[in-house]
């Protein structure tokens, strides 16, 4: 996803957005492929970013988009509905995360654009800071590293409930539709809490 063209980025775009697309069989089912491929986010991360209004920025190590304004990089955890059985709370992980990482995310401030999608359409793009999180990280790092002697915490994860009430909290898109199409897509308390933030924040 390093090149693409226009055409192909607004295919990309209205299909996630869920607007009308005419394509080919084949070209249809290969984007229903990477859309919901549960071993890559490329696709979704690639979305995630141009919905943010920010610049992809190539490779898989480091960070994931740019803000073209400020210069300002940021981290983007696009999450795929995959286990239908199980709502979503809005949860994020880093991957195999240290104390010098973790640090490392303080020093530079950074902001975390997440979104949801079922089947290929998207629900939302959000965005917070590292601090709404930073208290749930430093937790888990303290028990797995400093406690209990590893190197890294596996999955270091957080849910809703350390970015939703928090300051820094944006909405960068929310399809409001499909939530009322997939009810279980999310837990109760977040749907609940999402939909009520959306409309403050949007006034």
């Amino acid at each position: 996803m390093n090149i693409i063209s226009e055409e192909l980025k607004n295919v990309i775009l209205d299909k996630a957005t869920g607007k009308k697309v005419q394509l080919d069989p084949l070209m249809e089912e290969l984007l229903d492929i990477y859309f919901g491929d549960v071993n890559s986010s490329t696709v979704r991360e690639y979305v995630t970013t141009i919905i943010a209004g920010y610049e992809p920025l190539p490779g898989k190590l480091g960070r994931d988009a740019i803000d073209p304004v400020s210069n300002k990089e940021k981290e983007c955890k696009p999450k795929n509905w995959s286990n239908k059985k199980k709502p979503s709370n809005g949860s994020g992980c880093f991957n195999d995360y240290t104390r010098k990482r973790f640090n490392k995310d303080i020093k530079e401030n950074l902001d975390i654009v997440s979104s949801f999608f079922i089947d290929g359409e998207c629900v939302y793009v959000l965005e917070y800071n590292i601090s709404a999180i930073a208290d749930k990280l430093d937790v888990q790092i303290k028990k797995k590293c400093e406690d209990q002697g590893n190197s890294y915490v596996r999955s270091a994860a957080w849910t809703y409930s350390s970015f939703i009430n928090h300051d820094s909290l944006k909405f960068h898109y929310l399809n409001k539709s499909l939530i009322e199409k997939n009810p279980k897509c999310m837990c109760k308390p977040f749907k609940d809490m999402l939909l009520t933030k959306s409309e403050n924040k949007c006034k």
